[in-house]
């Protein structure tokens, strides 16, 4: 790097120095734009990634504080078509679900729990028997999810588990 010479001039010594410095004050700036540069575009990929991702989760709004409560069972009602589990769920708020989100069949599941195993479903039809009849599942409405493939024998004990939109769930027991 500096020359060793015992008959070097000051001046050599100088011009070697400011060579150095200037070589590795370039190398660093270079070094910086380049990890800016690189910050940025991943810090747009995950801003852009990110943005996608809360447009999509935005589609699904579920209130968070959507409570649900399983009133009752009815495990062998007569339906047009057969026999089904009715289920009665009421909404203990405070939040109101929206009836795109509450209609959806998909966003429920049924389970039940007899002497014979646990069996699931989607219900069949969801109903408002008990409320506003407006467009949504609002606090202290009743609605009935109906299951058809998961009627129980008359007499025989079984539980229901149910859950909801927005991870909600609740328990029921049949006597």
């Amino acid at each position: 790097m500096f020359d060793r010479r015992i008959d070097a001039h000051p001046s050599d010594y100088l011009f070697k120095f400011h060579e150095v410095c200037f070589h590795d004050m370039t190398r660093t700036l270079i070094e910086v734009v380049v990890t800016v540069i690189v910050m940025i575009l991943a810090l747009s990929v995950i801003f852009l990634t990110g943005k996608v991702s809360l447009k999509k989760t935005s589609e699904l709004v579920v209130p968070r504080s959507f409570r649900l409560d399983i009133l009752g069972t009815r495990g062998n009602a007569a339906v047009s078509g057969g026999r089904a589990l009715i289920v009665y769920v009421m909404n203990l708020g405070p939040d109101d679900l929206d009836s795109s989100v509450a209609l959806n069949r998909e966003k429920w599941l049924v389970i039940i729990k007899n002497s014979s195993g646990e069996f699931s479903s989607h219900p069949d039809e969801i109903r408002e028997i008990f409320g506003h009849h407006d467009s949504s599942f609002s606090r202290g409405e009743v609605w009935t999810l109906i299951c058809k493939g998961l009627s129980q024998e008359r007499g025989k004990s079984y539980s229901v588990k149910v859950f909801g939109p927005g991870n909600s769930h609740g328990i029921h027991i049949s006597p």
